[in-house]
């Protein structure tokens, strides 16, 4: 049905450019089933972005459509579980809601797992290593549904998202405190509040069968939207004095599903913070933090501790953004000295006794500079105990242990100029610590938690200098060998640990800092150096990122071998980059492009820089698919690509990868993949000892395609290919059975073919009757060919079999006889006619009669002309 893929696609095109805005590091899967109204699946599909071959366009929506609810299923990624009928499929995801979906993949998907992997050394002994492979814990899912009334028939689209590299810091925030996540109000309200809803519920499709906005927002208006409408509820919720324990209780799903609430589009808690945001201070931007709570609470004296507290007559309304302004000044984050409010007034400055704090709601903002700012949630949570013992006391077991309590401030959202965000920014200790495993897996000895959790330190405290900066890391011989080149650009130091304390005095001047992975400290005020590259960079970034990049790019190039890096990118308003970046599907899209970019620089070029490139291209391909399922129309675009530029070798090994990743037949790859073996089986010298293996692949990929399409779907070329196939193989082997099964394939070609290429089929079946001894049929093929479009290699070929049979000659003559007066260009088998007949009428009676008969030669005027008797 076109109006329902045109539905997903604007669906689709629309919430990836939410979610993006909110992190860009986002990765959307959006899955779905159809409905009718007997509640039967009438179809299953996947919409995703793929790269566009539509010039000037980088990519496009597509449609890929599943084979049923069971490959939906396993698409979704709940492949471990074991279903016991498609029925039951379909029940689960019709009933499921967004809670119990979480709960059954995180069931079926394991968050990460131990690997051991053996490897061995130059001295020949083998050693263990261990490492944490991850898997899927910064997924998760979402799950929804439009109602849409198509030709007087009420269809049910039901959506599955699955969100990909989200900050686990808001993943938990999703799935354990979901009226607080600003991601979950924003998927609620798109699907209830985006496109205009009839009374009954169902999308309203124009006269286009397009789907109209609700409001005529973009994106970014509606998030814009979104997040004052996530301040009204937090309002709502210090309003009435709500706990944690509130929202726990409630039934989420169900209250999330009655969204559109008036008093959360009534409250203007953001409009009060955005003022505070936009004021400087004798032209410092403002920088500071206040805590929000319920009014019950400010008159806890044993949970607040005042340093100065105002008048109760006189507490500083929240929309005296200047004056709270100024007062921001006297806040320290470090110290924990907050401005004390509600969500109307500020009560004072002082601390919190956080031991009494207890399930009690606690919102912290802090501004980060003009116009932007977090909203934290700030709970005390237990942390599990290590030190747990049973001891003896007067005859009696007793059980001890220190209880110790976490303070956690998970940010649920960050505002910059009004457009909100989630997560920790580019970086998290999760992040960081899953980065350096990968980038430094081979180091011997390992790196360790300990030097992890320094760095990690060191990142962070550098985060604190204003003014941005970078961090380098890598192996402690990568750093002494680059510091040397880099002496003349760099202040080195003796290699020592540096107190996190100093980091950010160390990094206020420019250049990076140097370290290794043991934490030891290299060089400070470095200018990294690296070589500019036509496929490598992003417009959109600064000059410290593509600094940073080109350097690591350099350290991939090293002639004796790859060092590892990983560098730490720190914007002015704190923001972290880490890079390599993390493996989501906007890298994976750049790496594929950047890679397309080198190999249609091969063909023609001698310069092996480029073969280098590709290699490097395919190696962090395979380092990626290693962590991650990397959609296979990747695959198949670089594929593509290959095939275009008759690297034929290549291009089947991408369409293989292609066809693995997808699960399934797709008829357009098989066929490319068949081709290509082909064609470069027909580029091998003549003797290559590859050549048969090759012709065997193409001729299993053909029997493939053949026998798993319809006759509409499959082209006469496939029959061609095929029997080409067969014919070389049945040469090499010897095997003449395998001659007529050629011959069949060739007569369907043709029997499909009525017009176009069938000079190229009958060329190919006069070179296979040709083999089999057959010259009267090989013959007739070649004239057939020459009459549909004459070329000189079937001219060459009539020659050679005319030349050698005196019978083959009049054969010749006979069928052109019969084609004379046509509209056909015989034009070239008349002169090669002409010519054979003139070099051989005297020694051949028979076929001089026959080109006399056929008026290619008047014998009389020849022997005139030539002197010859008659």
């Amino acid at each position: 049905m076109e109006e329902i893929e045109k539905l997903n696609k604007t669906v689709y095109r629309n919430l990836e450019q939410i979610l993006l805005k909110l992190d860009n590091r986002l990765d959307l899967k959006l899955h779905a089933f159809v409905l009718d109204e007997d509640q039967k699946v009438i179809k299953t599909m996947r919409v995703k972005s793929i790269l566009s071959d539509e010039e000037g366009q980088e990519l496009e929506v597509f449609q890929e459509i599943l084979t049923g609810i069971t490959e939906f299923a396993e698409k979704v990624g709940f492949l471990n579980d074991e279903w016991e009928t498609p029925t039951a499929i379909l029940q689960f995801f019709c009933n499921a809601t967004t809670t119990g979906l979480n709960e059954k993949y995180s069931a079926l998907n394991n968050v990460s797992t131990d690997i051991t992997e053996d490897q061995e050394q130059e001295d020949g002994t083998t050693t263990t290593k261990q490492y944490r492979k991850y898997s899927d814990e910064w997924n998760l899912l979402y799950t929804n549904y439009f109602d849409v009334d198509l030709l007087k028939n009420v269809f049910r689209i039901k959506y599955v998202l699955s969100i990909e590299c989200m900050d686990s810091s808001a993943r938990e925030i999703f799935l354990e405190k979901p009226q607080l996540s600003l991601l979950r109000i924003i998927l609620d309200y798109y699907f209830k509040d985006y496109f205009q809803l009839d009374e009954g519920q169902e999308l309203i499709l124009n006269e286009n069968t397009d789907l109209e906005n609700q409001y005529m927002e973009n994106h970014v208006q509606f998030l814009q939207r979104m997040v004052r409408i996530f301040f009204g509820k937090a309002q709502d919720f210090i309003s009435k004095g709500s706990n944690l324990n509130d929202m726990i209780n409630e039934d989420e799903d169900e209250d999330l599903s009655n969204i559109v609430t008036n008093q959360y589009y009534i409250n203007n808690l953001l409009e009060k913070i955005d003022g505070i945001s936009t004021r400087t201070y004798e032209g410092a931007n403002p920088f500071g933090c206040m805590l929000i709570l319920g009014e019950g609470l400010l008159g806890n004296l044993e949970l607040i501790n005042y340093s100065i507290r105002f008048e109760n007559t006189h507490p500083i309304n929240l929309e005296d953004a200047r004056r709270i302004r100024k007062l921001l000044e006297l806040t320290n984050s470090e110290n924990d000295l907050y401005l004390i409010a509600d969500d109307e007034f500020i009560y004072g400055i002082g601390k919190v006794n956080w031991d009494f704090v207890q399930d009690n709601m606690i919102f912290k903002i802090e501004f980060k500079g003009i116009s932007k700012y977090d909203l934290v949630l700030v709970t005390v949570e237990e942390r599990k105990q290590l030190d747990a013992s049973v001891v003896i006391e007067q005859e009696s077991k007793i059980l001890k242990m220190t209880t110790s309590f976490e303070i956690v401030s998970r940010k649920l959202c960050s505002i910059a100029f009004k457009n909100p965000g989630i997560g920790s920014g580019e970086f998290s200790s999760e992040l960081f610590e899953r980065t350096m495993r990968t980038e430094f897996k081979e180091e011997n000895p390992e790196i360790t938690d300990e030097q992890i959790e320094t760095l990690r330190m060191v990142i962070k405290k550098a985060t604190e200098q204003q003014s941005g900066t970078m961090v380098v890391i890598t192996s402690v011989k990568t750093a002494e060998d680059e510091l040397k080149k880099l002496k003349k650009q760099s202040t080195a130091i003796i290699p020592t640990e540096i107190s996190p304390e100093f980091i950010k005095h160390l990094t206020s001047i420019d250049g990076a800092i140097y370290f290794d992975i043991t934490g030891n400290c290299h060089a400070i005020g470095v200018i990294l150096d690296g070589l500019a590259d036509e496929n490598l960079g992003d417009a959109s970034r600064g000059a410290r990122f593509h600094s940073a990049y080109r350097y690591l790019e350099k350290l991939k190039k090293y002639e004796k071998g790859k060092k590892a890096c990983v560098i730490a990118i720190i914007s002015e308003d704190g923001m972290v980059n880490l890079i390599p970046e993390q493996a989501n599907e906007a890298v994976v899209r750049q790496l594929v492009v950047e890679m397309i970019g080198y190999i249609k620089k091969k063909r023609g070029s001698d310069d092996p820089s480029i073969e280098q490139e590709i290699l490097e291209s395919e190696r962090r391909l395979e380092i990626i698919a290693g962590e991650k399922a990397i959609d296979h129309h990747h695959y198949f675009k670089i594929a593509d690509v290959f095939f275009e530029e008759l690297l034929y070798l290549e291009a089947s090994k991408y369409y293989t990868r292609g066809l693995k990743g997808s699960n399934r037949f797709i008829i357009r790859y098989v066929r490319d993949l068949a081709l290509s073996f082909l064609r470069y089986a027909a580029s091998l010298p003549k003797q290559d000892e590859n050549k048969l293996p090759m012709y065997n692949e193409a001729l299993t990929q053909f029997n493939l395609l053949i026998e798993n399409s319809s006759e509409s779907e499959l082209m006469s070329n496939d029959y061609n290919c095929r029997a080409i196939s067969l014919h070389r193989i049945g040469e090499w082997e010897n095997k003449k059975e395998l001659f007529n099964l050629a011959l069949l394939d060739f007569d369907k070609a043709l029997e499909l073919q009525k017009i176009g290429i069938r000079y190229v089929m009958y060329t190919n079946r006069g070179s296979l009757h040709k083999t089999m001894g057959n010259p009267e049929l090989a013959l007739n093929d070649f004239i057939s060919a020459e009459i549909e479009k004459s070329r000189v290699k079937q001219i060459k070929w009539i020659e050679l079999l005319i030349k050698s049979d005196s019978h083959l000659f009049i054969q010749a003559i006979d069928r052109y006889t019969e084609i004379k007066g046509s509209n056909k260009d015989i034009a070239n088998l008349e002169e090669v006619l002409k010519k054979m007949g003139s070099e051989t009428f005297t020694n051949h009676p028979d076929v001089t009669a026959s080109l006399e008969k056929s008026g290619l030669i008047s014998i009389t005027d020849y022997a005139e002309t030539q002197g010859v008797e008659l």
